[in-house]
């Protein structure tokens, strides 16, 4: 049994004498990986009650009088333990993704173990307001659509949650958070919080904005990629038995079609009201209504039949409608002659329909475009005639179908919307009556659209919480899903496989948290599990977003992803965002993956039994294997071979959860081996059933959101404690299993912990100094004393080590920093030393490392390039390019010079920002210099006058000026340059120029990124621009394989004239300081002595080759192309042209391969 309680705050009393003894005397304390209060505090006796813990442990830790502490949540297990979570608040303002756990029996504290924050002083009150902020947050995002904006998609999360307020607009949260940072004190930001959900693409994300500066902070991701019994078949497991339903969820009303005297047409019987009665003023209808009045059947003998009524009406008036729609709400009539099977929209009222095309019945509820209506209100009673002479012989059955769309209703509005009123129905042919009904249920019949869908029985059922599953029909629009139905208890059908897959995969997945663990449903409080199937096409994943579950159809819509192991996955994703919370993100992300597929294969053998297997999507094809995680290319040894260090997939969730999956496994199986550290192991499994225990107890009980390695394997050990017994085999294996892949603390005794294993420091010679920190700490819970530290040269400054001898008691860590003031250029090694414990001195290395490095200024009159892939080169004055060196940095973009320092500007794109670095002109080496927390910046140009730089946003065109000393930018204004790659601004002038994706040559105002477009560059394929010291323009054309060639340009016209083949393939960047009359102009200075063509280079060629030739004097030129049998395939030249050196490019891009002749004409010569 298991109970939560939320907004319990936590005061700080003061504690009798007899309390405010120092209560941690007795209690085995385990340090933390970082900051002074403790991982963990177990008391072996004198187990202190929940506020006496409080308000100890806040006073001996420093916590400071302005943190508080608020109970997040209480749950209960089976061993009569309570386990209180505990959200730390600072000035009333909550600590992102940091918890303290403690475990209480009879309302004593047993043990703690969590984070919490010492030393905080951060700035709580926000400078910026939550618009503002959520409109950076929306820039990171950068998304096309998002859920709020549909209100279709509104609508539906109303529905699902039962809240009319509910919706998926960002509110923000004003939260401190250190952000990518390490979580400590000083790293805590004040933040707004935003729950971003867009649409398209598709991803779901916590994006923290500064509250203060307006920075974008960190992005957390929120998609975790990835009744009667009846029997459907499966793309996977054959026939299964699932629990279908014969009724809906939720149970609708039959109708809201009724008899009522509200306001009727005579006054004196009931007429019919399409409405609640509880909505609105007068009563009135809500969102997402199809609710239909039927006739029963009767005859239209008579050649003329009329049909007659009287209404009246009052629903939301027509504009803002999409294309091919010119109302929302309405109503209309229909008419059927095949008993209800199928139904006709009766045309040409009298008067006539308001709308020929409602938004409500054609989009909302699937009928298309065109079906007409009436729309917006007409308040008094009037006649309504339809002629039914094109029906006169048949049985038919008349209908009145009401609809509505998702927003805009008088559930909305609060307003006198009453909906549809209809009275005195008759059908007649000449003096008789066919049909009449004056607000009577007899001969009528009335129902909404969830009783029209055809079948008896859905993939629905009330047990196990509630299990539904739905069909998105492959699209996105979860407010379009319908049921799977069947007309009897099996579903058969090709289609329902996938929904059956799933519908049984998530039924198996709740039967074994509920028999093993006492879990009902991911949240324990018995809350609906809801699937779709059949998301988009040929969409390739399934993922929890925090409330359902989604999954895709696989490649080419042939494999859905609903496996029993996906399906337990993804619902595992819930169980762990509503006990630990892990954040989606670097290791906390990758042990919340690596719980789903450890719950997915627990299931899968609850299952299955022995069908079942150590992979993960082994049937729809392998992710990942968690007995031999190295099979597929991710890691079995914690930051061993195949660890992925960098940011992508959130760093590395699905990489790095191999570690806990292998261990999983071999506290399980048991095994032998050697880990990537060349340790070995050797030892015995426990079974799945206990290994499976031990680690959701870890998760439910002891993780807590900022969870690392370290915490989850100290999580497991007291896992393995409660349940099994402090000597137990179960926590002996749960040990040793971690050591089998790297995870070695803490450990018991005493053990020294260094980090870094190594340190590297980088510094400017003669510019700036670089500072490092060494953390000395004791992972073990055995005290240990730290005699001396000392550095064995004198190249490195060691700050902190005056105070030894020290004893590191067990919250306590000794930290030393490390200076490097570089004395030259280049690398120098050092060895740091610590010594430490017994009397044998123990002692422990590490090597420090650092690099001084100079920048040299660009030479004058030189030009410069990179490359995509990072090489920097120069151009001489032919135009050739010559390789300097590798910058030793990752994908770059563009290249400018500082008009002050005649330094080399790169940009390096992040993901969520863009880092500036600096270039040493004779080397090549590339180093950091600054950063800006704004992505998708590719152009960019220094401004000679005002040193400032320039950028295009590639995909939002939005112009940018920024100081690059500071990474501050201001946003001036949206451009029309699109996708652009290079920018430059004329020395001499002061214009700034920049070139789009399609090589058009563009003028931007520097003030508002106005533009005004001169014409196409016919080079193609622009990459960068540069002006040269007398404002001469140069321009990089260059593909990703291809020659990169620099061409003059003419600014006024964007005419191109070729200067050469740069023979530098991917280049992506121009620079050049100073005037270019002593490089590229300087050949024209020289003229030929004879007539000359020369060898095309390259030759072969593809797609593209170079061909020179030389005049002595001015003449006509003509140079052609020839096919092999002599045909003329393009003429390059016909024209007259002055003596010198010359140089076509010809593109042979659309030529059949083979060979091919040029013929130069000139001077009379051939």
């Amino acid at each position: 049994m298991r109970a939560f309680y939320f907004g319990l705050l936590l005061s700080l009393a003061i504690l009798p004498a007899r309390e405010n003894r120092d209560i941690f005397t007795r209690a085995e304390i385990i340090p933390p990986l970082t900051g002074s209060v403790p991982a963990q505090i177990s008391f072996s006796g004198g187990h202190p009650p929940e506020a006496a813990f409080i308000s100890a442990f806040s006073k001996k830790y420093n916590l400071g009088p302005a943190s508080r502490f608020k109970v997040a949540a209480v749950e209960r297990d089976e061993l009569g333990m309570e386990h209180h979570r505990l959200d730390q608040y600072y000035k009333g303002i909550r600590i992102a993704d940091v918890q303290y756990i403690l475990h209480l029996k009879e309302g004593r504290v047993q043990k703690a173990n969590g984070m919490a924050l010492a030393g905080i002083r951060a700035e709580t009150r926000p400078l910026i307001s939550r618009e503002q902020a959520l409109a950076r947050a929306l820039r990171v995002v950068g998304a096309d659509s998002y859920m709020w904006e549909d209100k279709n998609e509104e609508a539906w999360l109303r529905k699902l949650t039962g809240n009319k307020d509910e919706s998926y607009m960002p509110r923000g949260e004003l939260l401190l958070t250190s952000g990518t940072r390490e979580t400590k004190a000083e790293n805590l930001r004040l933040v707004y919080r935003f729950d971003i959900y867009a649409r398209k693409p598709m991803s779901r994300q916590w994006v923290d904005i500064d509250a203060r500066s307006g920075e974008w902070v960190n992005s957390i991701s929120r998609i975790h990629t990835a009744d009667l019994t009846g029997y459907g078949n499966t793309p996977y497991y054959g026939r299964v038995a699932v629990t279908v339903s014969d009724s809906g969820f939720p149970s609708p009303q039959l109708s809201y079609w009724h008899p009522d005297t509200f306001a009727t047409y005579d006054a004196v019987d009931s007429s019919w009201w399409c409405a609640d009665t509880s909505l609105g003023l007068l009563g009135g209808y809500d969102n997402l209504w199809y609710q239909v009045l039927d006739t029963d059947p009767f005859n239209l003998d008579g050649t003329q039949p009329v049909l007659k009524f009287y209404q009246r009406y009052a629903v939301e008036s027509p504009g803002g409608e999409p294309d091919g729609y010119d109302g929302w709400d309405g109503m209309n009539v229909r008419i059927s002659t095949d008993n209800g099977e199928s139904w006709q929209v009766l045309s040409n009222p009298d008067p006539a329909y308001t709308a020929s095309s409602l938004y409500s019945f054609g989009f909302q509820h699937g009928e298309g475009t065109g079906i007409p209506g009436w729309a917006a209100e007409n308040r008094t009673w009037h006649a309504v005639n339809f002629d039914l002479s094109a029906y006169a012989g048949k049985t038919v059955r008349l209908r009145f179908a009401f609809a509505s769309d998702p927003a805009a209703s008088t559930a909305d509005m609060d307003n006198d919307w009453f909906g549809w009123q209809v009275d005195n129905i008759t059908v007649t042919a000449g003096t008789d009556t066919l049909f009449r009904n004056s607000g009577s249920s007899k001969g009528m019949s009335a129902r909404q659209k969830e009783n029209l869908i055809a079948g008896n029985y859905r993939l629905r059922q009330e047990a196990r919480g509630g299990v539904f599953t739905f069909d998105m029909k492959n699209g996105t629009s979860y407010a379009s899903a319908v049921d799977f139905v069947s007309d009897d208890s099996l579903f058969l059908s090709s289609r329902d496989e996938a929904g059956v897959s799933a519908h049984y995969g998530i039924e198996s997945t709740y039967d074994y948290f509920k028999a093993v663990h006492n879990r009902d449903s991911y949240d324990n409080q018995g809350s609906p599990l809801i699937s779709y199937v059949h998301y988009d096409n040929g969409y390739f994943n399934a993922f929890w977003n925090g409330q359902f579950m989604t999954y895709g159809d696989g490649n080419n819509n042939s494999t859905p992803l609903t496996t029993i192991d996906i399906c337990a996955h993804e619902l595992a994703h819930g169980v762990t965002g509503s006990s630990a919370g892990l954040i989606y993100q670097n290791e906390s992300g990758a042990l919340n993956e690596s719980f789903s597929d450890i719950f997915g294969t627990a299931v899968e053998f609850y299952t299955l039994g022995s069908a079942a297997n150590w992979l993960i999507g082994e049937d729809v094809g392998t992710f990942r294997s968690m007995s031999d995680p190295t099979q597929y290319g991710d890691p079995d040894t914690y930051k061993g071979q195949n660890w992925y260090f960098g940011s992508g997939d959130n760093g590395g969730v699905h990489t790095n959860s191999a570690v806990q999956n292998k261990w999983f496994y071999l506290l399980t199986e048991g095994g032998s081996g050697s880990d990537d550290n060349g340790r070995a192991y050797q030892l015995n499994g426990i079974g799945i059933e206990k290994a499976a225990k031990i680690a959701y107890r870890s998760l439910t009980v002891y993780l807590q959101p900022s969870s690392q390695y370290f915490h989850a394997r100290l999580g497991s050990i007291n896992a393995a404690a409660d349940l099994y017994g402090g000597n137990s085999p179960e926590l002996a294996a749960v040990i040793e299993a971690w050591n089998a892949v790297g995870v070695y603390f803490p450990v018991t005794g005493s053990s020294l912990s260094i980090t870094p294993d190594s340190l590297d420091l980088v510094a400017e010679w003669k510019v700036s100094a670089d500072t490092g920190r060494i953390s000395i700490a004791n992972a073990g819970m055995d005290s240990l004393t730290i005699s001396r530290v000392w550095l064995s040269g004198e190249l490195f400054n060691l700050m902190g080590a005056d105070s030894l001898p020290r004893k590191i008691a067990f919250p306590d860590t000794l930290h030393l920093q490390i200076v490097y003031e570089p004395r030259e250029t280049g690398q120098v090694v050092d060895t740091l030393f610590v010594e430490y414990s017994d009397s044998l001195g123990k002692t422990e290395m590490r090597i420090i490392r650092g690099t001084g490095y100079e920048i040299s200024a660009a030479e004058p009159g030189q030009v410069y390039g990179v490359t995509r892939s990072a090489s920097f080169f120069t151009v001489d004055s032919s135009g050739r390019g010559s390789l300097v060196g590798d910058t030793g940095l990752e994908e770059l973009y563009g290249l400018s010079i500082h008009p002050q320092t005649g330094q080399l500007y790169t940009i390096h794109p992040l993901t969520y920002g863009t880092e500036f670095m600096r270039i040493d002109a004779v080397s090549g080496k590339g180093y950091r210099t600054s950063s800006l927390d704004y992505n998708q910046l590719y152009a960019f140009s220094f401004d000679p006058a005002s040193g400032f730089i320039y950028s295009l946003n590639y995909y939002t065109r939005y112009l940018l000026k920024i100081d690059v000393a500071t990474g501050s930018y201001e946003v001036l204004g949206r451009s029309s340059v699109s996708k652009s790659l290079g920018m430059a601004v004329n020395p001499r002038s002061g214009k700034l120029y920049a070139v789009d994706g399609e090589s058009i040559l563009y003028r931007v105002s520097k003030t508002d990124g106005a533009t005004v477009m001169i014409d196409t560059i016919d080079a193609g394929n622009i990459r960068d621009l540069a002006f040269d010291g007398d404002g001469r323009l140069l321009a990089l054309s260059a593909t990703e394989n291809g020659p990169a060639l620099i061409y003059r340009i003419n600014p006024a016209t964007a005419q191109a004239t070729l200067v050469d083949d740069t023979g530098q393939k991917g280049a992506i960047g121009l620079a050049v300081r100073g005037s270019t009359l002593t490089a590229l102009e300087a050949e024209a200075a020289t003229v030929p002595q004879g007539f000359k063509l020369e060898q095309n280079i390259p030759n072969p060629f593809n797609p593209a080759t170079l061909i020179r030739y030389h005049l002595k004097k001015n003449t006509r030129v003509v140079l052609t192309v020839f096919d092999m049998n002599g045909k003329k395939i393009k003429t390059l030249v016909n024209s007259r042209q002055k003596a010198g050196d010359h140089r076509v490019y010809f593109n042979g891009g659309n030529l059949a391969s083979g060979i091919y002749f040029y013929r130069l004409t000139a001077g009379g010569l051939t």
